[in-house]
């Protein structure tokens, strides 16, 4: 993320300055979340969890585009926006005015049709019309969910990190209290999905409240009436991201009800804790790609040479999986105690459905980068034809798997073979375009320095007790990490020095940076003295 180059720089600690914002607000509020599943899963049976999941299954399904890449239009275009030395007048509220116009109109069509379908759904995929309401409440969330990540799209976009934060946290903490409260209360599976739709509608005001106070450091914000070509130009580029959300989002929550079709509620619901340790890992990686897309995006925009672009996307890939990649092991390594002790053993083969989403995660990372550079570039018609031909293959595999192997056959189909064919296309697509492609040397050194790590971690599995497994690994990951990457060559003089100039600058990590870049140089300056004694 940092260059030998000034002006990108002052992006890669731009980028650094907003990640340092939202991760740790983001392992907050996966603490948050973490809490409000515990108390769901807690409080439900796993056949009404699996209800929970199945409503939450279906309105995700319905709303398969997200925000309609309306959120990765403001996240692309703020960024660029601010960068720019000479930006027309009133151009970020025109963005501004024709995002949330067109998102209010097709978010409310959808969650519409939601629930006009939910009846129809609840007999279909949980196989009974008492779900009738919990699948109602789900999709009305969806207009207010649909705003809501929007917005924070457009946080990160304005470059205010804090201000997501916030919005992030504010939002989780009102789904864990009301969940909780109409859950005991005696609302059941309608209780919590009705707590989540008050978080979503809570952020939906909080969120838009920030944005245009951010908006508003760069310049007076006023409505303005988007006309046909403001549309048309959002559009050409929101609708293809959209597209590629619908192909992502809809495979993945078409697996769930289809795996509904084929075995019980119980297995679902299983399957449906293995989904939200996805979402922990998203935490990380998913954040991290949120900020890189604007940072590559000014990046592109201030420099077309080639030889710019690889750096700048090779340090940021590097970079960001050396955090990333750790955190992926960890969940799928202590899959189980991690499922035991925070929910309960009732979720018996749920660990087993985490450890490979895991493994299927780590598959995918390479891909995940490789899309937001390509859609920083502009190239979101390139990204949805890549994301149809992995969709296709994930597709007729699920029909096949599913019915014989049921939820090890949906994860086989979205996390392996879905991982592998996106990986192929979305770096094949790189290199075609811009001829760039990862430092596989250094890649293939990160992964195996992390297989090594929690291949000697995981007798702690035989620890008796649940949190000592959790407690002791994560300890032993801080202490082992930064020597190993040293032996591993990963990290050098050169990387520390570029990580430490860039963190320098962010009050908000700087000492917590320099006692991890002190006891890394420890083993480099080892290493150093042990290579010179040698000859």
């Amino acid at each position: 993320m940092v260059s030998e180059e000034p002006e990108d720089e002052s992006i890669g600690i731009g980028a650094a300055r907003t990640l340092s914002s939202l991760l740790p607000s983001k392992l907050v509020g996966l603490v948050i979340s973490a809490l409000t599943v515990i108390v769901i899963a807690r409080l439900l049976s796993p056949t009404d969890y699996g209800v929970y999941t199945l409503a939450f299954g279906f309105a995700l399904l319905i709303g398969s585009m997200g925000h309609f890449g309306i959120g990765t239009y403001f996240n692309k275009h703020f960024a660029e926006e601010i960068h720019k030395k000479n930006r027309e007048e009133h151009r970020i509220s025109s963005i501004l005015s024709t995002g949330y116009s067109m998102l209010i109109l097709l978010g409310a069509i959808v969650s519409i049709a939601g629930v006009l379908l939910s009846g129809y759904a609840a007999a279909i995929f949980a196989h009974s019309q008492s779900a009738y309401g919990a699948f109602v409440i789900a999709s009305i969330s969806l207009f207010f969910s649909m705003t809501y990540g929007a917005s924070y799209s457009a946080l990160v976009g304005l470059g205010r990190g804090k201000y997501a934060a916030s919005s992030m946290l504010s939002t989780y903490s009102v789904q864990f209290v009301v969940s909780l409260l109409l859950i005991l209360y005696g609302f059941g599976v309608e209780g919590a999905i009705g707590g989540m739709l008050a978080g979503y509608f809570f952020g939906f005001f909080i969120s838009i409240f920030l944005v245009i106070k951010a908006a508003s450091a760069y310049e007076k914000i006023s409505f303005i009436i988007p006309g046909r070509e403001k549309i048309r130009a959002m559009l050409s580029f929101s609708l293809p991201i959209g597209l590629t959300n619908l192909l992502n989002n809809g495979i993945s929550n078409f697996a769930i009800e289809f795996l509904g079709i084929f075995t019980t509620a119980a297995i679902v619901g299983s399957y449906g804790v293995a989904n939200k340790g996805l979402s922990i890992m998203a935490v990380v990686y998913g954040t991290i790609g949120t900020v890189l897309l604007p940072s590559f995006s000014a990046s592109i925009a201030k420099s077309s040479e080639r030889q710019n672009m690889d750096r700048v996307f090779n340090k940021a890939l590097i970079y960001s999986l050396l955090i990333s990649v750790p955190f992926v092991f960890y969940v799928g390594v202590f899959s189980k105690p991690i499922v035991y002790f925070f929910l309960t053993k009732k979720y018996t083969i749920a660990p087993q459905y985490l450890l490979l989403v895991s493994i299927g995660v780590s598959m995918y990372l390479l891909g995940s980068y490789a899309s937001n550079f390509l859609i920083a570039g502009g190239k979101v018609k390139k990204v949805l034809k890549y994301t149809a031909v992995s969709v296709a293959a994930q597709l007729v595999s699920l029909v096949v798997l599913v019915p014989a192997f049921h939820a090890i056959g949906a994860i086989l189909s979205l996390f392996f073979i879905g991982s592998i064919a996106s990986d192929l296309l979305l770096l094949g697509g790189m290199y075609s375009i811009y001829s760039i492609k990862p430092h596989y040397a250094k890649v293939a050194k990160i992964y195996a320095s992390n297989i090594l790590l929690f291949a000697v971690l995981s007798p702690l599995l035989l620890l008796p007790h649940y949190y000592l497994q959790l407690l002791i690994g994560a300890v032993l990951v801080l202490v082992l990490y930064p020597p190993l990457e040293v032996l591993f060559g990963v990290l050098d003089e050169k990387s520390i020095e570029e990580m430490s100039s860039m963190s320098n600058k962010i009050p908000g990590i700087k000492k917590l940076a320099d006692y991890i870049y002190a006891y890394a140089n420890i083993f480099i300056a080892a290493k150093r003295n042990k290579q010179i004694n040698n000859g």
